[in-house]
């Protein structure tokens, strides 16, 4: 849990509680940083537009590629929040998330396609 409280949606008012809604349809739940972030109308709004520019351009590669990329980029941050919830994407898409616990090894998995390797990132030493 946060430290700070979502915004629930009796208080989101009707644009917030319509984001709500898409969220909770796409997603499953409203995501939790988007609901605290509720509270400043400027900055939810400025996320949520650049949230859906950025899904509308990444729609370029393919599902697998896309995911699988954002997936070990959250790994090497250390993003667990990320991993999370790129996990649960990758499930809506109807990949094979059992693959991804073999990430690590990805240049010699045979998991892995060949588009999919040369968008992940250089494995750290």
């Amino acid at each position: 849990m946060s430290r700070v409280p979502v915004v629930p949606v009796t208080n989101a008012g009707f644009s917030g509680r319509l984001a709500y809604w898409y969220a909770s349809r796409r997603y499953g739940a409203v995501p939790e940083p988007f609901a605290i972030t509720r509270w400043h109308r400027r900055l939810f709004w400025a996320n949520a537009i650049s949230e859906m520019a950025v899904e509308r351009a990444h729609r370029v590669l393919p599902a697998s590629v896309r995911e699988v990329a954002l997936y070990r980029v959250a790994t090497n941050v250390g993003c667990s929040w990320c991993v999370d919830f790129g996990t649960m994407l990758q499930r809506h898409h109807g990949l094979d998330i059992d693959r991804l616990r073999d990430i690590d090894h990805y240049p010699d998995s045979p998991l892995f396609s060949a588009d999919e390797r040369l968008a992940l990132p250089t494995p750290m030493p």
